[in-house]
């Protein structure tokens, strides 16, 4: 006789009125042959800002002299070469050397160009078209389309978490169901972690009471787990423990930074205190006292929540476009992330006064991509890397250009061997300010393959020529 499988409804009472919803088990999917059930598929897309310093981000073509930002001047669309490379021995750029440990799981993709440019760019990085304004009325971002196809099974059809992403309007968001309907990501940890692990018919603000009381609302909720893990499997008794122990880590950090989710930050001092300057007006970007507490914890949670099997479709938005962010914790409190993205010059003799903002610059480069790294080296640890694809994306090449030509692209993950990984490909692109022959358009085809979400073109039909084939097996 065959089991009935548990009810995708199950939940543990966590008292305060709090009910934690399971992830998906085997126990609650139907019984049917093993031939018939395939591996979840995982995609994550980063999308990033006012470019990351594209120069210092590409590995150096064979035999050729890697770009050093102390000496070198930046151009306008900068390349580690002009013709096409597919280069399985290329060394990481000395910015991303933290990356070495998961260099082959890597694929870094050049010569791509963003279907629109300037800042406008930002909304169009994952629809493939041209401006928010001239998208068609289905336009829908390619995370959005993946996550109608795979997303049935797991309580959210996909997940859109952010730090300081300050909104949804065309400068903010970048996943979009519709043309005039944006998914916003959560920018709040304490509102994404009554998401991603409360009820909806709980009591937040008695969960909070309980916590200021240093009282765990999963305390109620163990008792039943271990009931039930006496009913499970050995693969579902790992994944509840799982579960539980992310959440209450999560939990305890959320206690330890009340700060950052039950009270609101207090108002940041808008000047520099050497300068007196504007550090960024004050309705352009929503202030966080903290950025590396919550980028983690949001990274946490989101690794969770795929390790788990509450999603299985992704997007994580750090700031939005043309904001004017400053970095303290990087020792750069008067750098201001849209001014200082505006700094071009191919004069030697002249390059020496910008080199504050390419230093500045690299270190805001190397941070983002430390946590990109971070989030790898997460999922990795929760046994959820494998079967998973990230990409890094940004939105243009160099933000003070405000061109969105080459721009960077950072793939990590097979997808379960669909795609090759631990090479540097290079797309023919015009050095000399031409287009490329691909957009990101080929590329989210790609990414829809290895999710295994058959497409034929997407966004704009003009830009969309097929998948790119070199990265696949």
């Amino acid at each position: 006789m065959q089991r009935k499988p548990m009810s995708r409804r199950s939940i543990l009472r966590a008292g305060a009125g709090i009910s934690l919803a399971l992830p998906l088990l085997d126990a609650m999917r139907p019984v049917r042959p093993a031939k018939a059930q395939g591996k979840a598929k995982r995609l994550v897309a980063w999308v990033q800002p006012l470019s990351i310093y594209a120069d210092v981000f590409w590995p150096a073509s064979p035999g050729a002299k890697p770009y050093d930002w102390k000496t070198d001047p930046i151009s306008e669309t900068r390349f580690s070469g002009q013709g096409a490379l597919d280069n399985p021995s290329f060394a990481l750029p000395e910015m991303l050397s933290f990356m070495q440990p998961h260099r082959d799981d890597l694929i870094f993709v050049e010569g791509l160009d963003n279907s629109a440019s300037n800042h406008d760019a930002y909304s169009t990085t994952l629809t493939g078209t041209n401006t928010l304004a001239n998208s068609p009325a289905n336009m829908i971002s390619i995370d959005q389309l993946i996550a109608k196809q795979v997303g049935a099974e797991t309580k959210f059809r996909s997940l859109q978490v952010g730090v300081m992403n300050a909104g949804s309007d065309n400068k903010s968001a970048a996943s979009w169901l519709s043309k005039t309907q944006a998914a916003p990501a959560t920018d709040n940890p304490q509102r994404l972690w009554e998401r991603l692990f409360a009820d909806a018919s709980g009591n937040p603000d008695e969960a909070r009471r309980l916590r200021e009381r240093n009282q765990s609302v999963l305390d109620a909720a163990l008792e039943q787990a271990d009931a039930l893990k006496a009913e499970l499997g050995k693969a579902d008794k790992d994944k509840v423990d799982q579960y539980l122990d992310a959440f209450r880590e999560v939990e305890r950090r959320l206690d330890a930074a009340p700060q950052m989710g039950c009270q609101p930050p207090a108002k940041p001092n808008m000047t520099s205190p050497t300068t007196g300057e504007v550090l960024f007006e004050e309705d352009e970007l929503r202030a966080i006292a903290d950025v590396p507490t919550v980028m983690k914890m949001q990274l946490d949670m989101l690794a969770m929540a795929l390790a788990c099997d509450m999603t299985r479709v992704a997007t994580f938005q750090y700031g939005a476009e043309a904001n004017n962010g400053t970095f303290p914790w990087l020792g750069l409190p008067d750098w201001r992330w849209h001014d200082a993205s505006h700094f071009e010059n191919d004069n030697p003799a002249q390059w020496p006064a910008q080199l504050d903002n390419a230093k500045g610059w690299r270190a805001v480069a190397e941070w983002s991509l430390s946590q990109f790294n971070y989030l790898i080296e997460r999922l990795k640890g929760l046994g959820a890397f494998d079967d998973t694809v990230l990409v890094f994306l940004t939105s243009m090449n160099h933000g003070g250009a405000h061109k969105s030509r080459n721009c960077p692209i950072l793939i990590a993950g097979n997808g379960g061997g669909v795609l090759k990984t631990g090479r540097h490909v290079r797309y023919e692109h015009d050095k000399n300010g031409g287009n490329s022959t691909r957009a990101f358009n080929d590329l989210h085809l790609t990414l829809a393959r290895a999710m295994g979400v058959q497409l034929e073109s997407f966004g704009d039909a003009n830009k969309s020529k097929g998948v790119l084939a070199e990265l696949l097996r």
